[in-house]
């Protein structure tokens, strides 16, 4: 008769009942007390990082590149999750309300199509975003046009 499953201790190999087989050992699990190795830090920051622990990964990468300022990839993983920091400056966003005017109430015609608005004028309508794209790329238009497909 086989033994039952059971419970591997801390520092001992897992292992599994196949069948009839017998016991199968498997790959013993990383030692997650240990920090002062880089490679268990990544294999942790992945590990919140795959569980949606965002803040916790964030904050294990910031601390593995304080203690290792020389390892890339913990530089790379502080910098990839660092918390970014962006300030709008007044005055650079364009007003839209005409152009949301005109989608509110579009013309039969444009249904289906890439439009480019600027205002309440359509400067660009295309099948395709590319084209639309290469349209407004090379006119001279007075503001960034708001592109937007209609459906």
């Amino acid at each position: 008769m086989s033994e039952p499953p059971r419970i591997a201790k801390a520092g001992e190999a897992a292992h599994t009942v196949a069948s009839q087989r017998g016991p199968r050992q498997t790959a013993p699990a990383p030692d997650r007390t240990r920090t002062d190795d880089p490679e268990v830090l990544l294999a942790l920051i992945r590990e919140h990082i795959s569980m949606g622990r965002i803040v916790q990964a964030r904050e294990l990468a910031a601390k593995g590149a304080e203690r290792f300022p020389g390892h890339a990839e913990l530089a790379n993983a502080h910098r990839v999750l660092a918390v970014g920091k962006a300030t709008p400056r007044p005055g650079t966003e364009p007003s839209t309300d005409e152009e949301f005017e005109w989608l509110r109430n579009p013309p039969e015609w444009a249904y289906g199509k890439w439009v480019a608005l600027v205002g309440r004028e359509a400067v660009a309508v295309a099948d395709t975003l590319a084209e639309v794209m290469d349209t407004i790329r090379s006119a001279d238009l007075p503001k960034k046009p708001l592109v937007h497909h209609l459906v």
